[in-house]
């Protein structure tokens, strides 16, 4: 799931439906992970759907498909429990709220320019491969405007404007397709599901693209109890740490409705 510029990984979403009624109600949670300044770390950033209720006028976790809302929670201490604290750890401080907006603005623009060019192409790959999903993502209009306002950009002395992590030495056709990836997920039995994520990055000092893979194995214990694993193979490190080629984590996810 997309929720402003963010990714967000599905942990459990449904929707019960009644023979009376043309939408069902819905719930869901969905999940990302942030690290410290540092690289080190990782905790997790909950996206729950919500539905204030018509009675009571409080929230509940399932509702009418045209009443639900989103909203941002975290458990961690650090991060803290208001939506301006969970926001600030995503990103979304004020010092930057300028920047973010525009950041929110070319993801949207990206999905309404490029994706309905990917969408055919993503459903041949699953129908030939036997695969259960298949996602290009590119990030073209951005790669685009970073390049066309480089030097507006440098007079106005806001940096925030350069993504880090791209290389001013590289060339600029592959500056277009930085970031640019392919995951591809595929259910090896009805409780086990592998997927993989390859993404194009440019190195910060090499004048080079490489690719950084990410592999994750689901593992369906129960139907509300998950095992997650998840191996990241860092070609360019994102967090900068030198010697730190690979990232692994293991979740144990547990999941019910309330």
């Amino acid at each position: 799931m997309e929720y402003l510029d963010v990714k967000f990984r599905v942990d459990r979403f449904g929707a019960e439906f009644n023979p009376f009624e043309i939408f069902p109600e819905v719930f869901g949670t969905a999940y990302t992970t942030v690290r410290d300044s540092s690289g080190n770390f990782p905790r997790d950033i909950y996206l729950k759907l919500y539905v204030i209720d018509p009675v009571t006028k409080k929230e509940v976790s399932k509702g009418r498909w045209e009443d639900f809302r989103f909203k941002l929670v975290s458990r961690d201490e650090v991060i803290g429990e208001t939506q301006e604290q969970v926001l600030a750890a995503l990103g979304y401080s004020v010092s930057n709220l300028q920047y973010k907006a525009g950041e929110v603005g070319l993801t949207m623009t990206e999905n309404f320019l490029i994706r309905p060019l990917f969408r055919p192409l993503e459903r041949q790959l699953e129908r030939r491969l036997r695969l259960d999903y298949v996602r290009l993502r590119s990030n073209f209009t951005a790669n685009l405007f970073y390049m066309s306002f480089q030097d507006r950009a440098q007079l106005s002395n806001s940096h925030n404007f350069i993504p880090p992590n791209l290389n001013n030495n590289l060339d600029p056709a592959l500056l277009l397709i930085h970031s640019s990836g392919l995951t591809m997920g595929k259910y090896l039995v009805r409780d086990i599901y592998f997927s993989y994520t390859g993404e194009l990055v440019a190195g910060y000092e090499e004048a080079k693209l490489g690719i950084n893979h990410t592999f994750g194995l689901e593992y369906r214990l129960l139907y509300n109890l998950l095992l997650e694993f998840e191996l990241n193979k860092f070609q360019f490190n994102p967090f900068y740490s030198e010697g730190v080629n690979n990232d692994y984590r293991i979740r144990l996810r547990h999941s019910f409705n309330f």
